[in-house]
């Protein structure tokens, strides 16, 4: 794969692009198959037709790429513990914190476990990418 920032080949388990020092994937001016340029709102290669990885899927109410900034561990158990919908606010998810509060509820507290879960996988991929999804749950990075 190639890195999005400055186009230099990058293992696909690699964390950081050794080129440039970012996240690999965290860039849009190149594709991350072919290495081509590409432009910042671009959902498709014009050089070798893929989609770009998860581009879309970061894009604010105005169209500008959603950054996300993740919650130290400290910080993110002590939202969990005293009022979780602001833990999820504070990785831009408020709606969907507040979904998984009427689900815990309907399903008699069952659902806390599995919204614990997902919380402390989305800090981790904000963390670690930079970028969330509003309604992206369970996300890996």
């Amino acid at each position: 794969m190639y890195c999005r920032t400055c186009s230099k080949e990058v293992n696909d388990k690699a964390i950081a692009c050794p080129g440039c020092g970012m996240a690999p994937l965290q860039g849009d001016n190149h594709c991350q198959d072919c290495g081509a340029a590409t432009k910042p709102l671009q959902i498709m290669c014009t050089h070798c037709g893929v989609q770009l990885r998860k581009h879309n899927n970061f894009l604010s109410k105005s169209g500008e790429i959603a950054k996300v900034n993740g919650m130290s561990t400290g910080e993110a158990i002590f939202w969990f513990l005293c009022c979780m919908p602001i833990g999820f606010v504070k990785l831009n998810q408020g709606l969907k914190g507040l979904i998984w509060i009427g689900i815990s509820l309907l399903t008699g507290g069952f659902g806390f476990l599995p919204m614990a879960v997902d919380y402390f996988m989305c800090n981790a991929k904000a963390n670690k990418v930079g970028q969330l999804g509003e309604f992206e749950f369970f996300p890996r990075y």
